[in-house]
């Protein structure tokens, strides 16, 4: 983190996943050569997310570096090893390889290909794999020097070919003893994922629906510390938009109580949880019988995508003309009060039956197109067959109502209404 800024809401992020994954946390306090560098201000950050750094009593280590000046690294490998060295990390080379994607591209020669950091166990050219939803053989692999290899270590950075898809950053590389059970595997993560996202895009149908007509989404939180409950609010602050809002009607420290879903019950509200859960089993029957949607998150990025979306259903849409085509009066056949029977043809687009059309005689003393009056397309005939729709190029029969009388030679626009999702 930065000796300068201090304290972010990704910092929490991070600070959380560690938490959770109940692993050592090492603090390396970066740009230590700027002048606004204050280190002691973000070890108080610091002890207020529960890390207390060892020079103030506590037990997190912190390292003052810079990557810029090129000073403090030597320690920070240091601390590295000798807090692995207490916690008595051993890794298992003897295993089959576990690891985390990195990062990943479309490489135009290897096709997909993805740095990953083993985790535990070995990777060996010609290995089966499953990494994200999809499988493959590794088919070369790559040190950080570029230099080829064919086998790769424990918390060795490795670049990987032979995969069937590009995956994404975070995704788990396993290596499985072949291809069977690498497409067996692929195949439940696949259907997991699919069964998870159609789970939350229902839960967030359901919340547009219930407060549709309000414009303005309530939201109870519930986090593990106030760090998280102020980085969640910065961030929720920044979504903004006039015709839809959202309003933090609660917010606290702890698991999700009975008091929390009587307050979202009330609201038409819904609870969000950050590194949080229900109280107790009684407490989730309730949310569910009383139709509350209570959502836990432990990636903030998460949580905002989410609101984005339900905020998003929220807006009304947006409605759009779409021109679809254009055609000429070629013949007026017979004229009535308010509809014609008139022989035309399409110049571009199409003609679909039950149009709108606007009517356009020459142009504006600006040059634009001059529109003389507003009409429907009653009906559509090519010869004597009715159809629904005529192309560039064709002649047809059009029963045309309106309130102008057509000429020949007016040019007969066709447009439709059209409904566009808003988004923030």
């Amino acid at each position: 983190m930065a000796a300068d800024e201090g304290i972010k809401p990704q910092t929490v992020e991070a600070i959380n996943h560690a938490k959770e994954a109940n692993v050592p946390i090492i603090v390396a306090l970066n740009k230590m050569d700027k002048p606004d560098a204050n280190p002691e201000r973000v070890k108080g950050e610091l002890t207020e997310q529960g890390l207390q750094p060892e020079d103030w009593g506590g037990k997190t280590v912190v390292v003052p570096v810079s990557a810029l000046a090129k000073t403090g690294i030597d320690d920070l490998l240091e601390m590295i090893l000798l807090t692995a060295e207490m916690e008595k990390l051993r890794a298992n080379f003897d295993r089959e390889a576990i690891g985390t994607v990195v990062e990943a591209h479309l490489d135009h020669n290897l096709g997909p290909v993805a740095t990953v950091i083993i985790n535990t166990g070995t990777l060996k050219i010609m290995d089966n794999v499953v990494i994200g939803n999809s499988y493959g053989r590794i088919k070369l692999m790559k040190a950080h020097n570029g230099k080829l290899i064919r086998l790769a270590t424990p918390s060795t950075p490795v670049l990987v070919a032979g995969l069937s898809v590009t995956p994404k950053s975070g995704d788990i590389l396993q290596a499985v003893k072949d291809e069977k059970v690498a497409r067996q595997k692929a195949q439940e993560i696949n259907l997991l994922s699919k069964a998870k996202e159609e789970l939350r895009l229902s839960g967030i149908s359901q919340v547009i629906s219930n407060i549709k007509s309000d414009k303005i989404l309530k939201i109870v939180i519930k986090a593990d510390t106030k760090g998280s409950i102020e980085a969640i609010k910065q961030s929720l602050s920044k979504i903004k938009n006039d015709d839809v809002a959202l309003k933090i009607i609660h917010s606290d420290v702890g698991n999700i109580t009975k008091s929390d879903i009587m307050m979202a019950q009330a609201s038409k509200g819904i609870v969000l949880g950050f590194n949080s859960k229900f109280d107790s089993p009684y407490v989730e029957k309730m949310a569910d019988h009383d139709g509350v949607e209570v959502r836990n998150y432990k990636v903030i990025y998460n949580l905002l995508e989410d609101i984005t979306k339900i905020l998003n259903g929220l807006l009304e849409p947006e409605i759009v003309e779409v021109v679809i085509g254009r055609a000429e009066v070629k013949k007026i056949f017979l004229t009535k009060k308010n509809d014609m029977i008139i022989g035309c043809k399409v110049l571009s687009g199409k003609l679909e039956n039950k149009a709108k059309i606007r009517v356009i005689r020459g142009v504006t003393s600006n040059n634009n197109d001059n529109i003389v009056g507003l009409g429907i397309i009653d009906s559509l005939k090519k010869v004597a067959e009715v159809v629904h729709e005529i192309g560039a190029g064709n002649e047809c029969g059009i029963k045309f109502s309106g309130n102008i009388s057509l000429e020949e030679g007016d040019i007969l626009e066709a447009y439709k209404q059209e409904k566009k999702q808003r988004t923030i």
